[in-house]
C-alpha cells in the first residue's frame, strides 16, 4: 500500500516522523489483492469511474455499490485501511489526499504495463492521472501523450478526444470526458467515421507505417517468442502464426494510425458524439484493425461467445455500406486483413502474456479464441484439412495417446488419403469429439460410437473430409487383439513431437489386421514387418513368416488369440454380442447411396469415375461398385439368341449408336425389357448395396433412354419413355458431363459434331426440367479441367455420405 503512494509524492513514515493518517475504503480482486481505493470520507462510490457498465451484471453491480453510498454503509460492506504517510519533499504531489474528498485508485491489471490511474474531482472539473515507476508503463504513458498531441494537431472533428492537463514524464493527467456519456457495446456509423479520420492521419517520419516494416518486425517478435517458450501456450500456435506469417508477407495490405484498444469501456457517447480515450497503445498498423479488436475483445469478455458467432458479427457490419466507404481496402480483401489483426494482436499479447507469472482465466479465454480464429484465417492459404491436424494433435497432447501407423512427417502432411488411428482413453476421446464439434472448420460432424472405438468422420468447411479412428480397446471382429495398456504407454516419440506406438506393437496390429480380416499385409510394410524377425513370441514368428510370404493363415491367428483370457468362455460371448452390435449400428450409420454419370462419348465419364470410386475409398473409407448403365439383372437382349460368350464379345466390338432397329413395335419390346430391369434391379441394388452401406456409381442411366434411345437400339419417341421415369427409385445425385465439341472429337471420333452438340442440348434440357426440387440432384458439369470436375463432383457427392 506505501509503495502505491510513493508513486503519488507521498512515502511512509510515522505519527513521530511528521507522518498523517489516511483512512481508506477498499474494494478487493477475487484473489484478495486491492483493486480499487477511495477514502473513507467519500461520499460516492467513484471508484465505479474505472469499472465498465456495459453488460448485465455489471450494470447491477454498479448499481449495487451506489445504493450502499446512498444508504451511508460503505463502512459496513468495505474493508477498511490504516495508512501513516507524509508528502514527499522531492516530489510534487498529484493531489492533496487529505484535503480533497472526491477521488479514488485503480490499482491496474497485473503485467509489465501495469499503472495506477487516479480519479479525482476539482471544482466543477474531473480528471485521470496514470502513474507508475515501470519502463514499459512509463512508455506507454508518453505514447498516449504524444498521440494526442498528434490528434490535436490533425483538427479532430468526428469525436472527442482527452486534453493533456499535465505531463510530469512518469505520470500523465488528462481530463475526463465521459461525464453524463454512455457506453455502448454496438458499433454505428460515428465509430466507423471516427475510425476513418484515425486512420488516414499521416505518420511522422520515426513512426512505422509501410506493411513489410511491420511484417519484419513481428517476425522478429514471433522468433524470440518461439525461442523464450512457454509451456502454456501449444507449439502449435507458434507454427501457425509462423505459417500465417509467411502467407501474409506476399500481401500489400494498407496500413494507418490505429488506436489500438479499441473497445466498448474506451468509448463514450455523449450528445451524438463519440468519445475516445486511452490512447497508450496507439500505432500504425493495418486498417481495420480498431474494427476487429472492439467486436471480437468485446465477444470474448462481455459476451462469451464462440468463434463462430463473433465471425458472423463481423460479417454483418462488413456487409453495412458504410463499412465499404470508410475501408474500401478492408471490404475488397476482408479475410487478410482479418488475418494480420490476429498475427499482430496475438504476438504481442503473447509477449505480456509471457512476462506474467500466473494467468487471469480472461487469458485463458482471449488464446482460446484467438487460436479458433487464426485457424480458420490460416486455412484460406494452406487448406482446412492441414490446420485441423495440426490443431488435433495440438489438442491430443492434453492425453495420454498413442498413434497408430503415423507417419514421421509433419502431421499436417499427412495424406488425404490416410486417417489417423489413435490409443486413447474412452473418457478422453469423447473430450476430443466434443473439441471437434466447436472447431470452426468443421462443417458436420458424425460419429460412430462402437463398444471399443469412435469413428469420427470430421466434414469440413471446403468439402474435405478428415477421419480419425479413437481406439481404447485392440479388438478385430469380436476378438480383442492386443493390450491396450501396453500399446498406450509403450510408445515413442517421433522426430515431429508425436507420440507413436513402438514399432513391434505396430507391426504386430498391422499383421493381426489383416491376417484376421482374410487378407494381405500390404508390401509397404515389409520393412516394419522385419522388427518381428528375432521376436521369440509365437505370435510373432508367424505374423513375420506369413507377412514375408505374402500370406497370413487367418485360423492359426484367430486360435492363437482365442486362447486369451479377454477371448474366452463368458468373456468370449460379450465380446460376440457386441460385435454384432457394432456391425448394425455400422449399418443403420453409414447408408449407402447412388450416383449416375451421364455423358456423350469422349466427355470423360470413365475417367471421372475411376478418379471418383479411388477418391471415395481411400479418403472416405466406403466400399464403391460401379454398374453400367443399368443393375443389369436381366441380360443384354442378344443373350437369348446369340449366347453370352457370342453377345458379350458383339457389344465389345460393336460402335455405339450403330443398331438399324426403326421398328416401333421392337423397339417398345426392348424399352420394356429393359425397363423391367430397372424396376426389380433397383430393388435388388438396395438391398445388395445400398442398405449395406456401399456407394454405386453408375456409368450412364435411365437419361440415356430419354435422350439417346439409338445406343440402345431403341427408336422411341422421348414422350414415351421420360413418363416412366416417374416409377424409379431416384438416385441420390446425378451428374451429366460435358465439353467442347472439339474436344471431345479430340478424345474420340465416334459421334460428328452435329450429334454432340444436339445430345448436350438434349441433356440439358432434361436435367433443367428434373431439377425442381429444393436440393440440386441433377447437375451439368463443364469437363475442361479433371482436377476441376473431379473437386466439384467430390464436395457434392459428400453432401450425400
Amino acid at each position: 500500500m506505501n509503495k502505491l503512494f510513493d508513486e503519488l509524492g507521498y512515502t511512509g513514515s510515522s505519527i513521530t516522523d511528521g507522518g498523517k493518517e489516511l483512512k481508506l475504503l477498499v474494494v478487493n480482486n477475487p484473489d484478495g489483492s486491492i483493486r480499487w481505493v477511495v477514502p473513507a470520507t467519500a461520499r460516492k462510490a467513484y471508484f465505479l469511474k474505472f469499472y465498465n457498465t456495459s453488460s448485465l451484471k455489471a450494470k447491477l453491480m454498479a448499481l449495487c455499490f451506489k445504493l450502499v453510498f446512498l444508504l451511508r454503509l460503505q463502512h459496513v460492506i468495505l474493508k477498511s485501511k490504516l495508512v501513516v504517510i507524509k508528502p514527499n519533499s522531492q516530489l510534487n504531489q498529484i493531489i492533496d489526499l487529505w484535503g480533497n474528498k472526491a477521488w479514488a485508485i485503480f490499482t491496474g491489471t497485473p503485467g509489465p504495463n501495469n499503472k495506477k490511474i487516479l480519479y479525482y474531482i476539482r471544482g466543477r472539473r474531473s480528471f485521470f492521472v496514470k502513474f507508475s515507476s515501470k519502463f514499459n508503463s512509463v512508455r506507454l504513458i508518453q505514447n498516449e501523450s504524444k498521440t494526442i498531441d498528434l490528434l490535436t494537431k490533425n483538427n479532430i472533428c468526428t469525436f472527442e478526444f482527452p486534453d493533456v492537463y499535465k505531463n510530469n514524464g512518469t505520470s500523465l493527467t488528462l481530463t475526463d470526458i465521459s461525464e453524463n456519456s454512455a457506453r455502448s457495446t454496438e458499433l454505428s456509423r460515428h465509430h466507423f467515421l471516427a475510425l476513418q479520420e484515425i486512420s488516414l492521419i499521416k505518420p511522422t517520419k520515426i513512426q512505422t507505417f509501410n506493411f513489410d516494416e511491420l511484417v519484419k518486425s513481428f517476425e522478429r517478435k514471433l522468433g524470440q517468442l518461439s525461442e523464450q517458450g512457454d509451456e502454456r501456450v501449444s507449439q502449435a500456435l507458434y507454427k501457425k502464426l509462423r505459417m500465417l506469417l509467411a502467407n501474409l508477407k506476399e500481401q500489400n495490405l494498407t496500413t494507418g494510425l490505429i488506436h489500438g484498444d479499441f473497445t466498448p469501456w474506451n468509448t463514450y457517447y455523449k450528445n451524438g458524439q463519440l468519445g475516445i480515450y486511452d490512447w497508450e497503445l496507439s500505432s500504425f498498423n493495418v486498417q481495420g484493425y480498431d474494427f476487429f479488436h472492439f467486436v471480437i475483445q468485446k465477444g470474448i469478455l462481455l459476451e462469451r461467445k464462440t468463434w463462430k458467432e463473433i465471425y458472423a458479427e463481423l460479417r454483418y457490419y462488413a456487409s453495412k455500406p458504410y463499412f465499404s466507404s470508410c475501408f474500401p481496402e478492408v471490404a475488397k480483401s476482408f479475410n487478410e486483413y482479418l488475418a494480420a489483426y490476429l498475427l499482430f494482436n496475438t504476438i504481442e499479447n503473447l509477449s505480456l502474456f509471457q512476462k506474467q507469472e500466473k494467468w487471469h482465466i480472461q487469458v485463458n479465454w482471449l488464446l482460446s479464441t484467438w487460436n479458433q480464429a487464426i485457424s480458420q484465417l490460416l486455412a484460406e492459404f494452406i487448406g482446412d484439412r492441414k490446420v485441423l491436424l495440426i490443431d488435433a494433435f495440438s489438442y491430443f497432447n492434453k492425453f495420454e495417446y498413442a498413434g497408430i501407423k503415423v507417419p514421421n512427417i509433419a502431421v499436417d502432411f499427412i495424406s488425404e488419403e490416410s486417417d489417423v488411428d489413435l490409443c486413447i482413453k474412452k473418457a478422453d476421446a469423447s473430450q476430443f469429439v466434443n473439441y471437434l464439434q466447436d472447431h470452426p472448420l468443421v462443417a458436420k460432424l458424425r460419429v460412430l460410437r462402437k463398444s471399443y472405438m469412435f469413428e469420427v468422420k470430421a466434414i469440413l468447411s471446403n468439402g474435405q473430409q478428415l477421419d480419425f479412428d479413437l481406439l481404447w480397446n485392440l479388438k478385430v471382429k469380436e476378438l480383442s487383439v492386443l493390450s491396450f495398456k501396453e500399446l498406450l504407454h509403450d510408445y515413442q516419440i517421433n522426430d515431429y513431437g508425436v507420440k507413436v506406438t513402438s514399432v513391434l506393437n505396430t507391426a504386430r496390429f498391422i499383421g493381426l489386421f489383416y491376417g484376421m480380416n482374410g487378407a494381405n499385409v500390404p508390401k509397404k510394410y515389409n520393412n516394419l514387418m522385419l522388427n518381428l524377425k528375432s521376436s521369440s513370441q509365437l505370435l510373432d514368428r508367424i505374423i513375420f513368416d506369413s507377412a514375408i510370404n505374402g500370406s497370413i493363415p487367418r485360423y492359426k491367428l484367430k486360435l492363437l488369440k482365442s486362447g486369451d483370457p479377454e477371448n474366452s468362455g463368458i468373456n468370449y460371448v460379450k465380446n460376440l454380442f457386441l460385435y454384432v452390435l457394432d456391425t448394425l449400428k455400422t449399418l443403420l450409420k453409414y447408408k449407402g447411396f447412388v450416383v449416375t454419370f451421364s455423358g456423350v462419348d469422349g466427355a470423360g465419364k470413365s475417367t471421372v469415375i475411376d478418379n471418383l470410386k479411388h477418391r471415395l475409398e481411400k479418403k472416405y473409407r466406403r466400399r464403391v461398385v460401379v454398374l453400367r448403365h443399368r443393375p443389369s439383372l436381366l441380360p443384354i437382349l442378344s443373350v437369348w439368341t446369340k449366347g453370352k460368350k457370342k453377345a458379350q464379345e458383339d457389344v465389345i466390338n460393336a460402335l455405339p449408336r450403330q443398331g438399324n432397329n426403326k421398328s416401333t413395335i421392337g423397339s417398345l419390346v426392348r424399352f420394356a425389357y429393359y425397363y423391367i430391369d430397372y424396376l426389380i434391379g433397383q430393388f435388388y441394388v438396395h438391398i445388395r448395396y445400398v442398405s449395406l452401406g456401399v456407394v454405386v456409381l453408375y456409368d450412364r442411366y435411365y437419361f440415356d433412354f430419354i435422350n439417346d434411345g439409338k445406343r440402345s437400339n431403341i427408336n422411341l419417341p422421348e414422350k414415351w419413355v421420360k413418363p416412366w421415369y416417374k416409377l424409379l427409385l431416384k438416385p441420390d445425385v446425378n451428374f451429366f458431363l460435358y465439353a467442347d465439341p472439339q474436344e471431345i472429337l479430340r478424345r474420340k471420333q465416334e459421334l460428328n459434331e452435329e450429334d454432340i452438340k444436339s445430345l448436350t442440348s438434349k441433356y440439358l434440357n432434361l436435367f433443367k426440367s428434373l431439377n425442381k426440387g429444393k436440393r440440386s440432384r441433377y447437375i451439368p458439369v463443364e469437363n475442361k479441367n479433371l482436377d476441376d470436375t473431379l473437386n466439384l463432383i467430390e464436395k457434392r457427392t459428400a453432401l450425400s455420405m
